[in-house]
């Protein structure tokens, strides 16, 4: 019994389970939080980008559109990306790297969004840092 007493924490002491598994609630929960303000603030950056195109009529927005077509195009332009994302995780497939197709289109979308930096190495570039959270490339 001795052996058991010694074994036994101090009463109100956090097991290093318990410990971890609250750190890690806690950093998910924050970078939650960092995702969606990042999520509004480019939402609304988007938002002021269009009314100044619009407000300057550099942007042209059709009193009528053909609903039909504006559908089928963002469906095709959908389709795209993900078959550019699973072309991009082929490729990584062949150098023995495997990422799930989700983590290939996202950073696909990322490297869209970098493609306006001047230099398509960015756009490269962009796919591996942001893949290289979930891999060892």
């Amino acid at each position: 019994m001795p052996e058991a007493d010694a074994k036994a924490e101090p009463t109100g002491a956090a097991s290093e389970t318990e410990t971890n598994n609250s750190a890690g609630t806690e950093g998910s929960a924050g970078k939650k939080g960092a995702r969606f303000w990042t999520a509004l603030f480019l939402l609304l950056a988007l938002a002021c980008c269009f009314y100044y195109l619009y407000a300057s009529e550099q942007l042209y927005i059709p009193e009528r559109i053909n609903w039909g077509y504006f559908t089928l195009g963002v469906f095709i332009a959908v389709i795209g990306h993900c078959a550019d994302g699973a072309s991009w995780r082929a490729t990584l497939r062949g150098i023995g790297e495997e990422i799930p197709l989700q983590r290939c289109v996202s950073a696909t979308a990322f490297a869209v969004l970098g493609k306006y930096i001047p230099g398509k190495i960015w756009m490269l570039a962009g796919r591996v840092l942001y893949l290289r959270r979930y891999s060892d490339i």
